[in-house]
């Protein structure tokens, strides 16, 4: 996405820097391609973060019903600790595999998971259990944070080139209407000396 955020910030570049004076029909032009490619762009930089959002949402939503299993661990009886975290798992598997797919670092951590909890035929509960469960969690949580940190500064990013635009626009709107009020001044000035004395 970076590369993309740097072609927008370079074709934004040249609309600020694009020289003006005799070639002025053929700028024209180029603007109205450079202004439709940012447009195509900021679209697609939009609907990437709004996917990965969506993505981590579902991350979350795994991470809950982990987190819920380990609860139960730490609070049930041994055999309904375990039987309630295995569902748990199950229920996380299935929101991870609905598509798109989360990716195989999710599923790994399920399995490593599911086998914490179904090690023990005697069901073993209590905060150690839970504890050992966690730490498996634990490993999801960080990549979830790595994403959410990377989806963070490219939203910065995002909001840069937002800026960008907004700074120039705002500087053109103010130098058109200096023109603006030029013109009619000048045209008044105009029409004063063509009326008759």
């Amino acid at each position: 996405m970076n590369r993309n955020a740097l072609v927008l910030a370079a074709g934004l570049s040249f609309l600020l820097l694009a020289p003006s004076g005799p070639l002025v029909a053929q700028e024209e032009l180029n603007f109205s391609q450079v202004a439709k490619g940012v447009r195509e762009g900021l679209t697609r930089l939009d609907r990437e973060l709004s996917d990965r959002e969506v993505e981590l949402g579902r991350h979350l939503e795994v991470l809950g019903k982990l987190t819920e299993g380990a609860g139960e661990l730490a609070r049930s009886a041994p055999m309904t600790g375990r039987d309630a975290a295995l569902e748990a798992i199950e229920e996380a598997r299935e929101l991870a595999a609905i598509e798109p797919p989360l990716d195989d670092e999710v599923f790994a951590v399920l399995e490593r998971c599911r086998a914490e909890v179904a090690h023990s035929v005697f069901g073993e509960t209590g905060p150690g259990a839970a504890a050992r469960f966690l730490a498996q969690v634990l490993k999801l949580e960080e990549s979830t944070n790595g994403k959410l940190r990377k989806l963070i500064l490219d939203v910065g990013v995002l909001r840069q080139i937002d800026d960008l635009i907004d700074m120039s626009s705002n500087a053109h709107i103010a130098k058109s209407s200096q023109s603006l009020d030029r013109l009619y001044l000048q045209h008044a000035v105009g029409l004063a000396l063509r009326e008759p004395r």
